[in-house]
């Protein structure tokens, strides 16, 4: 059988599969004690990869997101598909030409409360394009930020000393379109919705 094939058997597996019940009952307590912390049910459920060794520049790619999750049973799901994620058949791939064993990636998922963003991005602790530990990066967006982590449009990319916080560098990308939240249905799918970007907003720095 493929690698391909594999990948998807045990993504499938773990996707079916009921986590053991201190694991269920866990989710479940952090989930109602977030929903009455921040007086909403809304949710946003996102995967941390992190590679063994110096290598997960490229980690991101197979993290999953799902946003405007609503109700316990939901969020279990969505916990489970980022585990899946992590077996997805182009994440096994990258795995193995890469030389790493897939069992040693770790991996953290986290929920929080799903926030309206008008603008969002990712913040790199280490320059991921480079080995300068000097400077950190973020790249930008108007609205959600599941449009950057998943690639589905080029962000604003802003290079940050470290030392002095200052803005040393910035590539501001033209953005047409942004991702925001749309009503849930009845099971809480995550359900977002495509929103127009005014002209004279779409070359403008995300960030200041």
């Amino acid at each position: 059988r493929t690698i391909q094939t594999r990948a998807i058997e045990i993504e499938r597996l773990i996707a079916n599969q009921s986590p053991p019940p201190p694991v269920l009952a866990a989710i479940r307590t952090a989930y109602a004690d977030l929903a009455w912390q921040s007086d909403q049910t809304l949710v946003a459920i996102r995967s941390s990869v992190v590679v063994p060794g110096d290598q997960s520049d490229r980690a991101t790619a197979h993290s999953a997101t799902l946003l405007n999750v609503d109700g316990a049973e939901a969020v279990l799901a969505g916990v489970r598909h980022a585990w899946s994620a992590l077996f997805a058949p182009t994440a096994l791939v990258d795995w193995l030409e890469r030389g790493i064993d897939p069992t040693t990636v770790g991996l953290a998922v986290i929920v929080q409360r799903m926030v309206a963003a008008d603008r969002a991005g990712v913040l790199y602790t280490d320059d991921p394009a480079n080995t300068d530990r000097s400077t950190m990066v973020i790249e930008a967006a108007y609205g959600l930020g599941a449009v950057v982590t998943g690639g589905l449009i080029t962000p604003d990319r802003y290079t940050i000393d470290k030392a002095t916080l200052k803005i040393i560098d910035r590539v501001i990308n033209r953005q047409s379109w942004r991702l925001e939240p749309a009503t849930t249905d009845h099971a809480g799918q995550a359900s977002t919705r495509h929103v127009a970007v005014p002209p004279d907003e779409q070359t403008a720095p995300k960030l200041s």
